[in-house]
Parts: structure tokens; sequence; C-alpha cells
């Protein structure tokens, strides 16, 4: 988490996160209506992921924090051997244990919670940001779509005011290619760091599973750990999704009728969509589905050579 923490308090994660507040204006040729459908669609599915997020994380740490009063009732009860009173979270503190047990069960009580508040802000942020470029995409297919049209009554436009729609569509195009290289840049170590983690944290709950120990909290542990990593590897597949698909949307528009001036732009801009947008795990490659996969198996792996 330290590590995470570092990595996004930069200058240069400010501007990309500003950028991503500022947005790109998409509705410079009308169709405001459709603009404000998709922003609504995509900003509904991120409040739910945050939600979703915020109750499954502090359920997980409830039920991890609980193991602290099941664990001093059974010492109480005698069924423990060591001097010390148990912790739920093995910790070396420097000083007597049993004399500060109150302020030192708080302190890792505290700490869950806390862990869980990061981890929630974490993974919100990085797929808001995700999400976001998904639905500009979404957009940017819609306007090339109609580029020779003024989408708010269906008639076709002048070859001039055509040429400007496309080129307008070409210059945001830009600046979401910009944006997304940008976040790339920021999030691949970041991203890298939780690939790494996740790996380690899924065999690790997997092992524990297969042992027996602490099930009601391993398994939904277990769960979020595949959740938030599967999420996401889907928003980022997402981004190669949609921007794969601004080909299809161009092909889509009447390029054919326009001038030969258009329809250059329209070429160079078709062939610029075939090199789809991505995030990136540090330098191993694209972030997508079968990312997230390959972290399951990795985990089974391990899981069965440590069997």
């Amino acid at each position: 988490m330290a590590v995470k923490i570092s990595l996004c308090r930069t200058k240069k994660m400010t501007v990309v996160i500003k950028r991503a507040i500022d947005g790109v204006d998409l509705t410079f040729m009308g169709g405001a209506e459709y603009v404000n459908s998709v922003y609504k669609q995509y900003t509904n599915y991120s409040n739910n992921i945050c939600k979703l997020f915020i109750v499954w994380s502090f359920v997980v740490g409830s039920l991890l924090n609980s193991y602290s009063f099941i664990d001093y009732v059974k010492y109480l009860k005698g069924r423990y051997n060591d001097t010390e009173k148990p912790l739920h979270i093995p910790c070396w503190y420097p000083f007597d244990i049993n004399k500060f047990y109150g302020i030192v069960i708080f302190y890792e009580i505290f700490s869950v919670y806390y862990v869980d508040f990061l981890n929630i802000c974490f993974q919100v942020l990085f797929n808001t940001l995700m999400i976001q470029i998904s639905a500009d995409l979404k957009i940017l297919q819609f306007n090339f779509k109609n580029f020779s049209k003024n989408i708010d009554t269906g008639e076709e436009l002048s070859e001039e005011e055509a040429y400007l729609h496309f080129r307008e569509c070409v210059i945001n195009y830009q600046k979401v290619i910009e944006h997304t290289y940008r976040l790339n840049t920021e999030l691949k170590y970041v991203l890298l760091v939780e690939y790494g983690s996740s790996s380690i944290m899924l065999a690790a709950v997997l092992v524990q599973i297969m042992q027996g120990k602490m099930l009601y909290f391993n398994y939904p542990f277990f769960g979020i750990l595949s959740f938030q990593w599967g999420l996401l590897a889907w928003n980022a597949n997402e981004i190669v999704l949609q921007s794969q698909a601004l080909a299809m949307a161009i092909f889509e528009s009447n390029w054919y009728e326009q001038s030969k001036r258009i329809n250059q732009m329209v070429i160079i801009t078709v062939l610029r969509s075939r090199r789809h947008l991505y995030l990136s795990i540090g330098p191993f490659g694209e972030m997508v589905i079968d990312s997230a996969v390959s972290r399951l198996k990795l985990a089974y792996s391990f899981v069965s050579v440590m069997s």
C-alpha cells in the first residue's frame, strides 16, 4: 500500500487526474442527449462498483477484526498455552503486550479499517479513470459515425462543415490517446505492484482455505481479491475493445460520399485506430482479461505444488 501511495502522489499523476476532471468536450456536434446517456450509464456503473467495494471491503475487515474477540474469549477459557494474549494480526511491539493489550487491539482494529479505506480509494480511483476513457471512446465512435450529419436535426452537412466536424473528432481522439498514454505511464508500475501482491495473496489465502483456517474470513477475502483484480482487468480490457471499435464506427459512416481531403483523413484515422489503446502491467504486456485469469491459474499452480 505504501508503494502504491508513493507512486500515485506525483505531480504527473495530479496532471492526469486534473485532465480526467476537466474531460473532453464531445458535444461539439450536438447529440447532447446521447452523450449524457452514455456518461450516465458509465457513471451508474462506476457508482455501483464504489458501493460494492465499500460494503465488501468493510465486511471482510470486520470479519478479520472479529477474530480478536474470538481469540480473546478462547484465551480467557484457557485454550491458549502462550503467556501473551492472542493477536489477530501477529506483529512485534516494543512493549509488553499484556500490559497494554487494549491499546494493541485498538491499533490492530484501526489498522484493518484504515487499510480497507486506502484500498477502496485506490480501487475506485483506478477503475473510474479507466471507465472514463471507455466512455469517451464510446462517444467518439458515435461522433465519427455521424460526422457528416447534424445529429440534432439529422440533416446532411455541407462539405466544409463535415470536414470541420471530422477534424474536431480527430483532435478529440488525439486528446484521448494522449490522456491514455499519460495514465498508462503513471499506472503501469502501480498495476505491477497490484499484480504481484494479488498473486501472492491469492496463493496464500488458497493455502489457508485448504488447511481449513479462518474459513469464514478467508472465503470472502479470496472473493474480494479475485473480484478487484478481475474488475481492473475487465475495465482495462474495455479500453482495448472500445478503441478497436473506432475503425468500424468510421467505416459505418458515409465516408464514401465525402470529398478527397476528408477521405484522406479517414484513411489516416482508421490506420491509427488499428493500434489500439491499452494499459500495461509494468514491462509485462497489456492488462486484459487473460491477465486476471492467469493470476488465478498461478495461484492454483502454487497451491498444487504446496499440496
